[in-house]
């Protein structure tokens, strides 16, 4: 049980971190666009 718990905890993470990404890319975009 402890085992499986842990790998829900990381898989959120992952997704938490993926997420962040996502965002830091769409906020960059308008920028690199104002820039050009």
């Amino acid at each position: 049980v402890e085992v499986e718990d842990r790998e829900v905890e990381v898989k959120e993470v992952f997704e938490n971190y993926t997420n962040l990404e996502k965002e830091c890319e769409a906020a960059k975009q308008p920028v690199s666009v104002e820039l050009q």
